[in-house]
């Protein structure tokens, strides 16, 4: 028998729960692909990269047929597929390739996966989907027990100043170059590096969608977090692209190595690199800023009538 989907929605902390469970589950899949560079071609096959997406995909593509009769919205499906044409290019081709050779490719990765992937999957919203491909007794197990389990911590971790610090925090630690240059020697370190991200991402957009108070303080508020976000960041991709010198060596004893990319020294690359941080990188927290401004003159109005 069917879990009510009802069920399913009743409660946001309660799914995003299970979106902290998605994340966990993907999480190592996506680091641990990251772990191996020096390979031929741009087409990294890793099957911890394709079984887990394509086992996502599948089971997303199951609930929708499940659900189709009640009309999911087209606006999270295209969210989904958009989110995994980002994992695609971050992880299969061609980045993935790209990364162990080039600071800048390694940027454009974090990129999509930090501030386009993760904002699209919460977006989309797509555990209640899968969750309706499962059998139902499954699924009653996974969301009583796990929300049981984790609603303490993930209320406190999601309040938007918590996920706001443990986000800034995780980004500066990890790009600092003796931290940034042992995940790129070591699998397991790189491995906690990507999930620190990918947590760190997730748990950022979710509160910013989904935690706050009145529609009005939450909108006001979390434009705050947004627009301190796309600051710090800024200054750390301004950081990296004004330097005087490769503040990552890796990069330059792959330059020995294996020759110049793109015909970059590694200065130029990693220049190239924070520009990327700082100017694309920027755009989807911009966005986002812009989008909660917009929804705070809204609520203003809608009191103002009132």
């Amino acid at each position: 028998m069917a879990l009510p989907y009802r069920l399913i929605h009743k409660d946001n902390l309660e799914m995003s729960a299970f979106h902290w469970l998605a994340t966990l589950a993907f999480a190592p899949s996506l680091a641990q692909a990251h772990a191996g560079h020096h390979h031929e071609g741009l087409w990294q096959l890793d099957p911890w990269v394709l079984i887990p997406l394509s086992l996502g995909t599948c089971l997303y593509g199951l609930g929708l047929l499940r659900l189709w009769k009640r009309r999911p919205s087209p606006l999270r499906m295209i969210a989904f597929a958009a989110a995994l044409l980002c994992l695609f290019l971050a992880l299969i081709w061609p980045l993935e390739a790209l990364s162990g050779q080039s600071f800048a490719a390694h940027m454009l990765q974090h990129m999509l996966l930090l501030s386009v992937a993760a904002p699209l999957l919460v977006a989309a919203r797509p555990l209640p989907v899968i969750l309706a491909a499962l059998p139902g007794r499954a699924r009653r197990l996974l969301i009583r027990g796990f929300a049981r389990h984790s609603f303490g911590v993930w209320s406190l971790i999601t309040r938007p100043g918590i996920a706001f610090a443990l986000h800034a925090l995780i980004i500066w630690a990890w790009h600092a170059p003796a931290a940034f240059q042992l995940a790129l020697r070591n699998d397991t370190v790189h491995f906690m590096e990507h999930l620190c991200f990918l947590l760190s991402a997730h748990l950022f957009w979710w509160s910013m969608l989904h935690r706050g108070g009145s529609s009005l303080q939450r909108y006001g508020a979390n434009t705050l977090w947004v627009l301190s976000t796309l600051i710090h960041t800024g200054f750390l991709g301004a950081v990296l692209t004004f330097a005087r010198y490769p503040l990552y060596t890796y990069y330059a004893e792959q330059a020995q190595t294996v020759g110049l990319l793109w015909g970059l020294s590694p200065l130029e690359d990693q220049q190239l690199g924070g520009t990327l941080m700082w100017v694309l990188g920027a755009g989807p927290y911009f966005l986002a800023g812009l989008v909660l401004v917009l929804l705070c003159l809204r609520a203003l109005e809608r009191r103002a009538s009132h």
